[in-house]
């Protein structure tokens, strides 16, 4: 019975490490925000995964635009994770669509109006996804069938930037979720917090769309009288995940300098890096692949993924994770740090001696698992995204809420 005692403390002895190093990492969230900006800057990543560009130098629509995705999609995708089964994928899909959709209208501002051929194909992924949705809709039974078909048949509000006359589909859209809300609210779900938060934060991200579709974008997308051509600042992979211009063209697996640069993989399996002593490890734009990082790299890069594994040995140094959807990292060694920014779906695996002590910092990021080591045990964490913030004595205290 002692022995069992033992055992149990020292469990505990580690979750508290792990929690306070989750936890304690607040403070150097700035820090982490300034390096990455240093690191994107590094790379000129332009529009990455997330089709990430300098916020305050977009026009008012796409700045409104973020700003509705911030404050109702990503609530939305957060409680779909949380009710989970096919609710989960209706969340995982709008999320990709909402990004292909950013994409297509951040280069609208910056490109001149293609050829209706071209038009077609860079809308494409968007009509791909919508109908995967639709689809998924049509053949979900079972008590959440209505949570699945009432995005599903609201499937009009993700094909605006197609539309010449956009408003009156949202507005379709809205009137299709209004005969499902009712339904639910009065079901068996009428006193679950997060299905109510479900159904709110998808109203509100569709009366907030009708309203900057109708400021901006009454006779549909604008596109810019001069500027670049449009296929070539715009491309997609298949999920329609957006691709930077310089993720285009050849796979790299290859040393550079002092660095490797492993690049554009796509569907890419047992890829192996080589990385010498010393020398810093990027992984750039790599979709549906499995990489082996072999040595004990300077730092490791892992950025523009998705649906993407990465296995390391021991890494002294920070493992930076930037701009991507649906990651597995492994670390079979011990790894001093790992930053997360622009994630949405990540599990990382610290199999090390000591993986309670490594340092994670999270920023703007979302459904973030972590497992650990504890002698014989394996432990999952949900990672917090959301933090309170206290001061006392001049020290900052965060706990997860």
């Amino acid at each position: 019975m002692e022995k069992d005692d033992g055992k149990h403390d020292k469990k505990e002895t580690g979750k508290e490490k792990l929690a306070t190093a989750i936890v304690s990492a607040s403070d150097r969230i700035e820090e982490a925000y300034a390096r990455l900006a240093r690191l994107e800057k590094q790379l000129n990543l332009g529009v990455t995964a997330s089709g990430a560009t300098g916020h305050a130098a977009l026009p008012e629509s796409i700045r409104l635009y973020d700003d509705l995705i911030n404050t109702y999609l990503s609530t939305f995708i957060d409680r779909a994770r949380e009710i989970g089964d096919k609710v989960e994928q209706v969340g995982d899909l709008v999320g990709t669509i909402s990004n292909a959709t950013r994409a297509f209208l951040v280069v609208a501002t910056q490109c001149k109006r293609p050829s209706d051929a071209d038009l077609t194909a860079l809308g494409a992924p968007v009509k791909t996804l919508v109908n995967e949705l639709e689809d998924l809709a049509e053949k979900t039974n079972g008590s959440l069938a209505d949570h699945v078909n009432i995005v599903g048949n609201a499937s009009f509000a993700f094909k605006w930037i197609l539309e010449d006359k956009p408003v009156s589909e949202i507005a379709k859209a809205i009137k299709e979720f209004d005969v499902l809300a009712t339904k639910i609210k009065a079901g068996e779900y009428k006193d679950r917090v997060e299905h109510l938060s479900y159904l709110e934060s998808f109203f509100g991200y569709l009366t907030g769309l009708e309203q900057l579709v109708s400021r901006h974008y009454p006779d549909g997308v604008t596109w810019s009288s001069t500027g670049g051509d449009a296929p070539k600042s715009l491309q997609f992979s298949k999920r329609g995940i957006i691709i930077n211009p310089d993720a285009a063209g050849t796979p790299v697996n290859a040393p550079d300098g002092n660095r490797w640069v492993c690049a554009r993989q796509v569907e890419a399996k047992d890829v192996t890096v080589d990385a010498a002593k010393g020398q810093g490890v990027y992984i750039l734009y790599c979709r549906s692949s499995s990489i082996t990082i072999k040595g004990s790299p300077s730092r490791v890069v892992i950025d523009g993924f998705s649906h993407t594994s990465v296995t390391l040995d021991e890494v002294p140094a920070p493992v930076d994770l930037v701009n991507g959807f649906q990651l597995k990292l492994k670390a079979k060694g011990n790894v001093q740090a790992v930053n997360v920014s622009k994630i949405s779906g990540a599990k990382i695996f610290l199999e090390g001696s000591n993986s309670a002590d490594t340092e994670l910092t999270v920023s703007m990021s979302n459904n973030i698992k972590l497992t650990t080591n504890e002698g014989d045990n394996k432990t999952e964490y949900v990672v917090p995204t959301k933090l309170k913030i206290k001061t006392k004595g001049g020290k900052v205290n965060a706990t997860p809420f």
